[in-house]
Protein backbone atom coordinates (compact mmCIF):
# COMPACT_ATOMS: atom_id res chain seq x y z
CA UNK A 1 0.00 0.00 0.00
CA UNK A 2 3.16 2.67 0.87
CA UNK A 3 4.44 1.30 -2.40
CA UNK A 4 0.99 2.31 -4.21
CA UNK A 5 0.96 5.95 -1.97
CA UNK A 6 4.56 6.75 -3.39
CA UNK A 7 3.74 6.14 -7.21
CA UNK A 8 0.77 8.24 -6.75
CA UNK A 9 3.42 11.40 -5.50
CA UNK A 10 5.60 10.66 -8.40
CA UNK A 11 2.99 10.16 -11.28
CA UNK A 12 4.27 11.83 -14.24
CA UNK A 13 0.94 13.34 -14.18
CA UNK A 14 2.07 14.93 -11.46
CA UNK A 15 4.54 17.13 -13.03
CA UNK A 16 2.62 20.34 -13.93
CA UNK A 17 1.21 20.37 -9.87
CA UNK A 18 4.20 20.55 -8.87
CA UNK A 19 5.56 23.23 -11.61
CA UNK A 20 2.70 25.25 -10.45
CA UNK A 21 3.21 24.64 -6.83
CA UNK A 22 7.29 25.79 -7.45
CA UNK A 23 5.97 29.36 -9.55
CA UNK A 24 3.93 29.94 -6.27
CA UNK A 25 6.27 28.89 -3.46
CA UNK A 26 9.83 28.36 -5.28
CA UNK A 27 11.30 27.14 -1.43
CA UNK A 28 9.66 24.25 -1.45
CA UNK A 29 12.11 21.37 -1.14
CA UNK A 30 9.57 18.76 -0.71
CA UNK A 31 8.20 19.49 -4.48
CA UNK A 32 11.25 19.78 -6.02
CA UNK A 33 11.98 16.54 -4.71
CA UNK A 34 8.64 14.93 -5.60
CA UNK A 35 9.02 16.42 -9.01
CA UNK A 36 12.30 15.07 -9.30
CA UNK A 37 11.07 11.34 -8.98
CA UNK A 38 8.58 12.24 -11.61
CA UNK A 39 10.59 13.40 -14.29
CA UNK A 40 13.20 10.23 -13.69
CA UNK A 41 9.75 8.43 -14.38
CA UNK A 42 9.56 9.88 -17.75
CA UNK A 43 13.57 9.33 -18.11
CA UNK A 44 13.73 13.26 -17.95
CA UNK A 45 16.86 12.43 -15.89
CA UNK A 46 18.92 16.12 -16.86
CA UNK A 47 16.00 17.74 -15.29
CA UNK A 48 15.52 14.82 -11.97
CA UNK A 49 18.64 15.52 -11.35
CA UNK A 50 18.37 19.27 -11.61
CA UNK A 51 15.33 19.00 -9.30
CA UNK A 52 17.17 17.27 -6.93
CA UNK A 53 20.13 18.90 -5.98
CA UNK A 54 17.77 21.95 -5.60
CA UNK A 55 16.01 20.51 -3.14
CA UNK A 56 18.90 19.17 -1.42
CA UNK A 57 20.49 22.95 -1.38
CA UNK A 58 17.03 24.04 -0.02
CA UNK A 59 16.88 21.65 2.34
CA UNK A 60 20.26 22.19 3.41
CA UNK A 61 19.21 25.28 4.08
CA UNK A 62 16.28 25.13 6.11
CA UNK A 63 18.30 22.91 7.91
CA UNK A 64 21.21 25.72 8.36
CA UNK A 65 17.74 27.64 8.87
CA UNK A 66 16.38 25.69 12.36
CA UNK A 67 19.96 24.99 13.46
CA UNK A 68 20.12 28.96 14.12
CA UNK A 69 16.80 29.18 15.49
CA UNK A 70 17.26 26.15 17.69
CA UNK A 71 20.45 27.71 18.96
CA UNK A 72 19.91 30.78 19.47
CA UNK A 73 16.80 29.43 21.83
CA UNK A 74 19.05 27.55 23.97
CA UNK A 75 21.14 30.11 24.42
CA UNK A 76 18.57 32.23 25.37
CA UNK A 77 17.17 29.08 27.89
CA UNK A 78 20.90 29.49 29.33
CA UNK A 79 20.91 32.90 29.62
CA UNK A 80 17.59 32.86 31.66
CA UNK A 81 18.47 30.14 33.82
CA UNK A 82 22.25 31.92 34.43
CA UNK A 83 20.36 34.99 35.40
CA UNK A 84 17.21 33.80 36.96
CA UNK A 85 15.36 36.27 34.27
CA UNK A 86 12.61 33.65 33.06
CA UNK A 87 10.24 36.36 31.33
Amino acid sequence: KAYCKRLQYTSPMRLPLYTKLLNIKPEHYLAYNQRSSARSAIKDYQGAMDDAQKAKSLLDKFSEDVKTISQNFTEKILNSIITNDFS
